[in-house]
């Protein structure tokens, strides 16, 4: 087993401002350089199943397994011999959106996975979130 986790604090955006881009599955690719695309069918709830194509890696299927607007948002990756369920907890604090992001692994392949992909999700966690304020301030431009 694997867990690791990341907390930032993010001020160019509100709660719901980065609640609606998250959970946005189908747009990942726009903000998420890491993602060649993204395959949901229906509203994106708990129990929603996707798909997403990383970047140089092969189809990942995925599973939401809380939906809680605007505070928590899990999703399971089914990789090889392995599941990683991922986190983001949202809560405003004084000085902007607190995102606590929570990774864990397990499976018989957790120390494989844990280096090619939970390193770079983890270290990447404010570099994506600033990312992703770029893609909603510049939605916003379009409006």
């Amino acid at each position: 087993m694997y867990k690791k986790e990341k907390t930032i604090i993010i001020k160019e955006a509100t709660i719901n401002e980065l609640w609606e881009a998250h959970s946005d599955v189908k747009n990942w690719s726009k903000w998420q350089d890491d993602i060649e695309w993204t395959k949901v069918e229906g509203e994106v709830k708990k129990g929603t199943k996707f798909i997403i194509k990383p970047k140089g890696g092969f189809k990942v299927k995925l599973e939401i397994l809380t939906f809680n607007k605007p505070e928590q948002f899990t999703d399971v990756s089914y990789l090889p011999f392995c599941k990683m369920f991922t986190t983001t907890k949202m809560r405003e604090v004084d000085n902007g959106v607190e995102i606590k992001l929570e990774i864990e692994m397990k499976g018989l392949l957790t120390f494989l996975w844990k280096n090619i992909v939970a390193k770079d999700i983890i270290n990447g966690h404010l570099e994506q979130n600033k990312s992703m304020v770029n893609y909603i301030n510049s939605a916003k431009n379009e409006n």
